[in-house]
This record gives C-alpha cells, structure tokens and sequence, in this order.
C-alpha cells in the first residue's frame, strides 16, 4: 500500500512538472545569488563529477557561501578536494537509511528552507532521482538547476535532459553552461596530502619496490550486478603475482571486508595485501595514485584512479562506460565488456531496480580476458625499481 501510495504521488507531481514546466523556468541574475547549496548525495564517482561545478561556481559567484550536501560514505573523498574548506557547511544525506521515510524527508527540507538558499545545484539521475529532484522543489529555493527525465526534474528552473550516451562530468558541466554560467575547466582535480602519500609509499617500500597493482573487488549500489565475482579475483591474482612478480593490494570499504578476507585467504601469497576496509578514502586516494596499474569494476575507486592518471583496467557490466568514462580519461582506461544485446541495461533510468539474475554480461568475462586487458595497458619494470606508468590504447576488449 505504501508503495502504491508513493507511485501515486510521483505520478502526480510527475504530471504537474509537464503542464507547468514553462512557468517555472526562470534566467539567473548572478547579482541576486548569495547562497549556493549543491546537492549531490550520490557515491563516490558521482561527487568527484562535480569537482569542476564547484569551481565554476566559486569563480561565477565568487562572493557568494556555498554549502553542499553529500552521501555519509561518500563525505571522505571531499577531504581531496583542493578547495575543500570553502564550504560553509556540510550535509549527510542518506536516501535510504537516516532519511528514509517521508517524515525524515520533510524535516530536511524545512531546514534547508530555513536557510534561505537562493540557487541549488541537483544533478539527481538514476536512482533516487524522484526523490530529490522533488525535495529540491519543496525547498522553495528560487532557482534550481538540475536534470530532467522520464518526466522528472521538469519543476527545475534551468534543466537539461539526461542523456544515455554523453559522459556524466560533461552533462554536469552543461547544466552550468545552460545558465550562462562561465565554465574554465574541465578537468577533475584532486590534492592528496603529504601524509597520506608518505602512508602509500610505505606500504610500496616493505614489498622493495616491485611493480604494484591495487584491485578494487567490490562495488557500491546493487553490487551484486556490478562485481566480477571473488573466485575471478583469485585466479587473476595469482596469475598477476606468477607473471608480472607483482605486489597487488586490495582496497575497498569496511562493508567490502568480507569479500577481501575471501580473496586473501583464497591466494595465500604474501605478496598479496588486504586493505579492505583498513584506510581512509584519502588514503585508499593515495595507495591508488601510488600503484602503477589499478583493476576493477565501475565504482569509486576506479573514478579515483582515473581522476589521479593511474592506467586503469574497468570490468563493465550492466553500465555504460560511454556514460561513465569522462572522454580525457579514456586515453589511460581499457575497458572489459561483452557485448551481448541486453548491456547495458542500467543509463541512470530513474526508480530502476535490477532484475537479471544470469548477469551474463559480467559472467561472460573470462579470466584471459581481463589478462590480455591488462598486457596491453602495464608497461611495467620488473627489476626492482618503481614502475613506469604504462599508457594506454583507446581499445576494447570484446
């Protein structure tokens, strides 16, 4: 009944954004805009997205405070940030946890109301993305930039339409162009602190400096549908540490321990190291920006390794590298896919629950596939010295 209820009611609003779309939309005179608050609760690769908002708007509006409110698990990475203290607060936001239900929802608005922003950025999409295009409208802030589709987002004053083939950073950035908004850089930039490089480079130095490879296992929203499978990990790995005399780390959350206890264990090689759920996001930044080659399916870990020009070998499944890769990054990412009809299935539709259960797309991908991908990306020396950054082919491997 609930359930219904909800459907029902974002039916109706769903209806309202259609007749009065036109109504709503409004020009932004930057001379009216003091409070800024960005909204952008989504994982770690989607907040990184919006490193170059951020610093648009700080040189648009260059007198104006700017909040911003983040995913709990995804607040760390703002420490990376290299403008991370000009945010006059910061808010967590959980969808589905601390926030879920319609009353907890309602008293968030009401003190974001309270504050009297006068512009939010919302690139809500996929997941989620009823829920908050909705709240940013209940919050009664003037103007609201954000995407529109599958009829939602339309009560926004500035939209876009989310497309499915166009990289997620780019569309970002294009929400900002369409106000008229400057736009200088393009590049996400990221500073990660002495202190957490210093804990990288020791932990490369107690294996003597071989050539290092950190894999990410794990993967956040419905992971199961983007994971490549633990006992893939094990034989990859031991193939990594025969042929390539490597040190291989594993990173990952506290929620992924587990998974890189199973894998650990499996191999039993000391040159393998668990640091699954053992750092910061700052430093698993650093462990990643330190290694010379970083494995894994489309998560966080894979948008850092991208961010801080670490040659990347991807395991995609049911998403879109087209969408997720931004196109200056493609140069030192190789991605492993199948391409069978059916994938990809997830384009950031919103309210989408996955459904398959035989997730060919992933299951399809053999162990050899994965190792030629990684053949042709690690230009690595083996002689004991720090490895050399290898550099990628804009392939495919199929």
């Amino acid at each position: 009944m609930k359930k219904t209820l909800k459907n029902l009611f974002f039916f109706f609003l769903q209806d309202i954004g259609k007749r009065f779309e036109k109504r709503v939309k409004r020009q932004i005179d930057k001379e009216q805009i003091r409070k800024i608050l960005i909204f952008e609760n989504g994982g770690i690769g989607d907040l990184l997205k919006v490193f170059p908002v951020i610093e648009a708007l700080m040189a648009n509006f260059p007198d104006a405070s700017i909040s911003i409110v983040v995913a709990k698990p995804s607040r760390e990475i703002l420490y990376v940030f290299p403008g991370k203290n000009i945010f006059s607060e910061i808010f967590e936001f959980d969808l589905k946890g601390d926030h879920r239900g319609i009353l907890r929802k309602l008293r968030f608005i009401l003190s974001l109301r309270k504050r009297n922003y006068d512009m939010i950025y919302v690139p809500a999409k996929g997941d989620g993305m009823r829920e908050i295009s909705t709240m940013a409208f209940l919050s009664r802030i003037p103007h609201r930039i954000g995407f529109k589709k599958d009829g939602f987002g339309s009560l926004n004053t500035v939209t876009s339409k989310f497309e499915e083939d166009i990289p997620i950073l780019t569309q970002n950035l294009s929400l900002l162009k369409g106000c008229g908004l400057n736009v200088w850089e393009e590049e996400i930039k990221v500073k990660i602190s002495e202190d957490d490089l210093a804990f990288a480079h020791r932990m490369r130095l107690k294996k003597d400096a071989l050539p290092l490879f950190v894999i990410h296992p794990g993967a956040s929203w419905y992971g199961l549908y983007k994971m490549w499978g633990v006992e893939n990990y094990k034989m990859l790995i031991n193939q990594l540490l025969k042929e390539f005399k490597a040190t291989v780390i594993l990173i990952g959350s506290k929620d992924e321990e587990e998974m890189g206890k199973q894998i650990y264990d499996g191999v039993g090689n000391p040159f393998l190291i668990d640091m699954t759920g053992k750092t910061t996001i700052p430093q698993l930044s650093a462990i990643i920006k330190e290694s010379d080659l970083f494995i894994g399916s489309d998560s966080g870990p894979l948008h850092i390794a991208l961010t801080v020009k670490v040659p990347s070998v991807a395991i995609f499944g049911p998403t879109s590298p087209e969408q997720i890769i931004s196109p200056s990054h493609r140069d030192r990412c190789m991605v492993v896919r199948k391409k069978i009809g059916c994938s990809p299935c997830y384009l950031h539709q919103s309210n989408v629950v996955p459904s398959c259960r035989k997730i060919r797309c992933l299951k399809e991908i053999s162990v050899e596939d994965v190792l030629k991908a990684i053949r042709k990306v690690a230009t690595i020396k083996c002689d004991k010295e720090i490895g050399k950054k290898g550099e990628v082919k804009k392939t495919e491997i199929v």
